[in-house]
């Protein structure tokens, strides 16, 4: 079971503004965010691993992670993967902001919107009290 609780809101929110992928996806895995949000995420991710020139790991992002393979069988975003795709396969390593995150976009405006998105579907929860839940809930 998944839930839409975190401990700290503030530093997930941080993590997301500071791009520390590794602190977000490891909290991300653990709580229960919608789909679509989910596919915000991992799209910007690749976008900022393709504009680090980090080819491989993009690759291996948009082959191996769960959300984007649902996004590319979902029929309403089967579009949006296969622009990643062309963007992997059309690669020489110079990407605009405009091609990677949108008109008068940049990879900062694109974190704010996605943490702003993500803290509308999650709440905050000392860890005490969901052990205390979660003990009250098995009696």
């Amino acid at each position: 079971v998944s839930l839409n609780v975190v401990d700290n809101l503030d530093k997930l929110m941080s993590d997301i503004h500071n791009g520390r992928w590794n602190r977000v996806l490891e909290t991300v895995s653990s709580i229960g965010i919608s789909t679509e949000i989910l596919f915000d995420l991992f799209e910007h991710i690749f976008y900022e691993l393709l504009e680090m020139n980090e080819i491989d790991s993009a690759r291996s992002l948009l082959y191996n992670s769960f959300p984007l393979q649902s996004m590319k069988t979902d029929e309403m975003h089967n579009m949006r993967y296969r622009r990643l795709e062309q963007l992997l396969m059309n690669n020489n390593g110079n990407f605009t902001n405009t091609q990677l995150y949108g008109y008068g976009l940049n990879k900062e405006k694109k974190r704010k919107e996605i943490a702003e998105n993500m803290e509308k579907q999650l709440f905050e929860s000392q860890p005490s009290r969901l052990l205390s839940l979660i003990n009250n809930a098995l009696k």
